[in-house]
């Protein structure tokens, strides 16, 4: 029988796996202690702010939400979803206090620097199980040290809901922007290009309970997708070598020093900002080595640590296809729809963007988070619910 302190490791002591397909299996899935917690923050009419345009910032927003946590926090035992506009986080009870107070920091840095409204809240799993949902976790190990959470169960969408509907489970406190941490966040890549023009931003909710932890639904669409692509999702991620791309000054760049303003109000921080965009360029262009920085090496793990894929009860991929490609694959998904085996919502680009958790270069401990521009997963996510009525 575990002890308390083996539930206080549960994410950090839970086996990851290498391959996505096989972390869907229901044998990979552990449930998560029920004294832990699932923070669930959003930017409040994200949509809007995308229709105006704002899409980088909101996405900018959403991954700082997972910056703050982490840099708060044992890292290593944080089990996090990136959703575009915010994200779900699973947190110990030892860590929950640091975390909301740095997302409370976050949300008046939100308001302030980017006039966004950041909602937070979370829910105590044993709450969400008296409530009928279950919490199962499994890992996808990206590359050694870097890993993403998969969630299952149900406990997701049920904390989205609580938290949207009942102020219980908000958490109001307020905080300085400087309680936020966002240490290593950056957006310095230019836009990727679609190689084969479109970048398809896919959300797929099988038909089956939401509390049935084996979602043996999702195999058949993941499947069908890679048969439908030709081959495997791997062959048409959006991050790839000859995408890579910086410029200086980077477009992101304001967006990085305002991220700092939280911590960093001296006027030399943008003028820090300045030189490291400038020597991180310069850098990549020439292929030059500096400290712990290999160029070669970096570019090669960001394609490898890029969150192209994920699930949390729902299924997210990112995926570079051509148009025809693309209406294949909504064709496919339209007739499982009109069988009732499942919802779905896409978003077409024609570049995807990219967010960066940079934590540890010595050790190569670093995320990428990408998604569709124009808004993505935010804009699929509303075409399912169009599409729902």
């Amino acid at each position: 029988m575990p002890t308390p302190a083996d539930t206080q490791r549960f994410y950090a002591n839970l086996p990851a796996t290498t391959e996505f397909a096989r972390t869907l299996d229901e044998g990979r899935f552990a449930p998560a202690p029920d004294d832990w917690h699932l923070i669930v923050t959003d930017i409040e009419n994200s949509t809007r702010a995308i229709d105006a345009g704002r899409y980088k910032a909101v996405n900018l927003v959403g991954a700082a939400c997972i910056s703050a946590v982490l840099n708060a926090s044992d890292r290593s035992n944080i089990g996090y979803v990136f959703g575009g506009d915010g994200a779900t986080l699973l947190v110990p009870p030892c860590a929950i206090d640091n975390a909301l107070s740095a997302l409370a920091g976050l949300r008046t840095l939100a308001q302030q620097q980017f006039a966004l409204t950041l909602r937070v809240g979370s829910v105590q799993l044993r709450t969400l199980r008296q409530h009928g949902a279950r919490l199962r976790v499994a890992k996808l190990q990206l590359s050694p040290g870097n890993s993403l959470a998969l969630f299952s169960g149900g406990a997701s969408a049920l904390a989205e809901q609580m938290i949207k509907t009942d102020q219980r489970y908000h958490y109001r406190r307020p905080q300085p922007p400087s309680a936020a941490d966002l240490s290593g966040l950056s957006c310095r890549l230019e836009p990727l290009e679609s190689s084969k023009g479109v970048m398809l931003s896919l959300i797929v909710q099988v038909s089956a309970p939401p509390t049935d932890p084996i979602h043996s639904g999702y195999q058949p669409v993941l499947t069908a997708i890679n048969q439908l692509l030709g081959g495997t999702d791997l062959n048409h991620r959006p991050v790839r070598a000859d995408n890579l791309r910086w410029r200086w000054p980077p477009a992101g760049l304001g967006a990085e020093i305002r991220a700092g303003r939280g911590r960093h109000r001296h006027w030399l921080w943008p003028l820090k900002v300045l030189l490291s965009t400038l020597v991180h360029v310069c850098l990549n262009r020439l292929n030059l080595s500096a400290g712990h920085f290999n160029p070669r090496r970096y570019r090669d793990e960001l394609r490898r640590n890029s969150d192209f894929r994920r699930f949390d009860d729902t299924l997210r991929l990112l995926l570079d296809c051509s148009s025809d490609e693309a209406d294949q694959i909504e064709a496919w998904l339209q007739q499982q729809a009109e069988a009732g085996q499942l919802d779905y919502g896409c978003h077409r680009a024609s570049q995807a963007l990219m967010t960066c958790m940079v934590f540890d270069l010595q050790r190569s401990e670093h995320i990428h988070f990408v998604d569709g521009a124009d808004g993505g997963f935010t804009l699929a996510a509303r075409a399912l619910k169009a599409r729902r009525g």
